[in-house]
């Protein structure tokens, strides 16, 4: 059901809506009565199937986000445990310190 202003929503049972943000996030809002939803500000009202579609690609864009900083901690880890042990750091403090655990140089 959409609703587009309070005064046309019914006034009994169960409202769901779902919104997308101005910042590209998505908001589900659920009233009851009905007649109680309050759009969110700046919020575009969308589907059900629209919010899961986007709802993925968020939380696939989280994920390759995730992964890219892993991979950025990694190859800094990496760099640091490389000046430590250029310095004649011992290898267990050059890898403690540098939180390092992947292979030798």
């Amino acid at each position: 059901m959409t609703v587009t202003d309070a005064a046309d929503a019914p006034t009994t049972g169960v409202l769901t809506q779902y919104w997308q943000m101005p910042d590209g996030s998505v908001t589900m809002q659920t009233a009851s009565p009905p007649s109680a939803m309050v759009a969110p500000q700046g919020g575009t009202e969308i589907d059900a199937d629209t919010a899961t579609q986007l709802l993925s690609q968020l939380a696939e864009a989280a994920r390759l986000s995730d992964v890219a900083m892993a991979s950025t901690q990694t190859a800094q880890a990496k760099d640091d445990y490389d000046v430590l042990i250029g310095l004649g750091m011992p290898d267990a403090t050059a890898r403690r310190l540098s939180q390092y655990t992947g292979g030798d140089s």
